[in-house]
């Protein structure tokens, strides 16, 4: 083998050496990852299961077509202008919601196997955060109390908005992968009713049409 072929074995050694690395990588971190959608909307329902009389949940799916299992769910709550002096600066808390530890849910299977979707709540009563001086005096009350609201954190401060975050593992690649809703909810995204059975859309109380 002269030197020239041996530069050409050399060189397309190389190329396909980084085309199957490159593709193993897109594969694993691109095409076989976890997918989650949310709902659009955030169910509203009165309850006498907790002090709040309120209770706030989220749905979402998993649109891909395996399972995704350990997933660690976020509530980030966001709140701007709330202590004196610094109108512009955004107050970060985050909220508990009812898995089963606290932030953990096992596994979620494909919709296109399986129409169960998880339905968490969001549980604003139990979340001590809100006690803080710097919170308005009625905001603190209500939370020694336990009858803090989803609605009521997101009425105070200059602005404020909450996004829920999913980091999942998916089952044949064990690719993580971290997800949030691309538009953040608001106090316009709670809609009193219950999820539909079989989609993530919350079906408004007649009063509310």
């Amino acid at each position: 083998m002269n030197i020239c072929e041996l530069l050409l074995t050399i060189i397309v050694s190389s190329v396909t050496g980084v085309g199957a690395s490159y593709l193993v990588w897109w594969l694993t971190s691109k095409y076989y990852v976890p997918k989650i959608r949310f709902s659009e909307e955030i169910s509203k329902l009165r309850t006498n299961d907790n002090p709040s009389n309120f209770k706030y949940r989220f749905k979402f799916e998993n649109y891909g077509k395996r399972n995704i299992f350990d997933l660690e769910i976020i509530v980030r709550l966001r709140i701007k202008g709330l202590r004196e002096g610094f109108p512009k600066n955004w107050e970060v808390i985050y909220i508990p919601t009812s898995t089963l530890e606290y932030k953990r849910v096992a596994i979620v299977k494909p919709v296109t196997t399986d129409e169960f979707r998880p339905v968490l709540e969001i549980k604003t009563y139990e979340c001590d955060f809100f006690q803080q001086d710097f919170f308005p005096e009625e905001i603190r009350v209500m939370s020694r109390l336990k009858t803090l609201t989803l609605d009521d954190v997101l009425n105070i401060g200059e602005d404020a908005n909450f996004q829920i975050m999913i980091n999942g593992t998916d089952e044949f690649s064990g690719s993580r992968k971290f997800f949030g809703q691309k538009t953040k909810y608001t106090s316009n995204s709670i809609a009193e009713g219950l999820f539909d059975m079989y989609g993530l859309d919350v079906i408004h109380n007649k009063e509310q049409d």
